[in-house]
């Protein structure tokens, strides 16, 4: 069990909100990454996996453990821009990627996802939301 984070437009309305898989030729792509998530605004992450990702890159307080459609505001990307910064000037740095984890550093994909698809977001979108399913 675990967490479809999906970051993008909001569609719907009250207990019917929800964000829509995408693919974008520009999103980053990562060594050894699920397909179905490969250049996507989707991705799935266990429960565990989830809260080890937040307290490896500092983000232990953040507020996204409840399922449903969260508003994506400008301080919460920039929370995520941050942290990744923050990541990269205390990390040494390993390829981001998924696999052999002497080689890849998950957390930093994870961080880079976040960072491109909240950016991009916040640029193109009139009601930006963060779904966690």
């Amino acid at each position: 069990m675990g967490y479809s984070i999906r970051i993008g437009q909001t569609k719907g309305f009250f207990k019917n909100k929800r964000v829509d898989k995408m693919f974008s030729p520009q999103a980053p792509k990562f060594p050894y990454e699920y397909m179905e998530n490969r250049q996507t605004n989707q991705h799935m992450i266990s429960y565990h996996g989830w809260n080890e990702f937040l307290a490896a890159v500092g983000l232990q307080d953040l507020k996204l453990h409840e399922h449903g459609v969260h508003k994506l505001t400008p301080e919460l990307r920039q929370t995520f821009n941050q942290a990744l910064h923050n990541y990269l000037t205390g990390e040494p740095i390993r390829k981001p990627g998924y696999g052999n984890q002497r080689i890849y550093n998950v957390d930093l994909a994870i961080l880079l996802w976040f960072d491109w698809w909240t950016r991009i977001t916040i640029e193109t979108c009139s009601r930006p939301a963060i779904e966690m399913a």
